[in-house]
């Protein structure tokens, strides 16, 4: 399984659709998550991953269409191919290291 979900960030990365921020927004609104997500995949299917649950980044995204928000630990290889483009936080890419060693 470790395996797999390697390989499919691999490709991810090698196809350009995986991108890192710093931070996403956190002012619960909607309208600035979509911005977000717009400059970075578009409108296609977006996975957006975070380091631990945040309310608020849930909160941003729910309206957003074609948008799922999961923990790290949480991220499988079913996710991964199911999404376009995938986005983390710096926080979120360290903690999927420590899973996927």
């Amino acid at each position: 399984n470790v395996a797999a979900v390697r390989m499919c960030f691999s490709d991810k990365v090698l196809e350009n659709r995986f991108a890192v921020v710093e931070a996403f927004p956190t002012d619960g609104k909607t309208k600035s998550f979509a911005k977000l997500r717009a400059a970075l995949s578009g409108h296609r299917s977006t996975l957006i991953i975070t380091e631990a649950k945040d309310e608020a980044v849930m909160k941003s995204a729910a309206n957003v269409n074609k948008v799922d928000v999961m923990r790290a630990s949480d991220v499988s290889v079913v996710d991964l191919l199911h999404h376009h483009t995938v986005v983390a936080t710096e926080a979120a890419i360290s903690a999927l290291e420590k899973r996927l060693k």
